[in-house]
């Protein structure tokens, strides 16, 4: 076995045996050379059991056991806000609310964010043709006032009349 427990019990063990012939263990692996189950026995383990007919189980998954019971337990709540919770909207948009009912509680705030962030930006007509549009990005900063976020935007508006 090549985890350092596993490997250290299996020496305790052997140090046992050679100090005591009495003593006796049985350490089973699994596939990938884990360790699965350990039995031991010694002369006062024995006496013990003809008295009492009574045996020490260890369960080494109880920590394991109670992280993947907590995990549970979480995912629960997240799953009972997700169905029974809808989110706060933003905005009229079908989209959004279309957006509320598909996605999660945690991926919907995502896309709420990039989508608000979308809306806050200001289209400012740079110049214009018979056919193309082009228009400057700006973003609306907290004073009021705006910044350039893309360079240009072009629009081309005969396969806008089309649409």
């Amino acid at each position: 076995m090549k985890e350092h427990d596993a490997q250290m019990l299996s020496e305790h063990f052997i140090g046992e045996q050679e100090k005591n012939e009495y003593f006796f263990f049985m350490i089973e692996a699994d596939d990938d050379d884990r360790l699965k189950h350990c039995f031991w026995d010694d002369p006062t383990s024995r006496r013990a059991y003809k008295f009492d007919s009574d045996v020490v189980v260890f369960d080494t998954t109880y920590n394991t056991n109670r992280v993947l019971a907590q995990q549970r337990h979480e995912e629960i709540i997240v799953d009972h806000v997700d169905i029974n919770e809808q989110p706060m909207l933003k905005s009229p948009l079908i989209m959004e609310k279309q957006m509320a009912v598909i996605y999660t509680r945690k991926i919907f705030y995502k896309f709420q964010k990039e989508l608000w962030k979308c809306l806050a930006g200001v289209l400012q007509l740079a110049r214009e043709d018979d056919n193309l549009c082009f228009n400057k990005v700006m973003d609306r900063k907290k004073d009021g006032s705006f910044k350039l976020k893309v360079q240009e935007v072009m629009v081309d508006k005969v396969a806008v009349m089309y649409m």
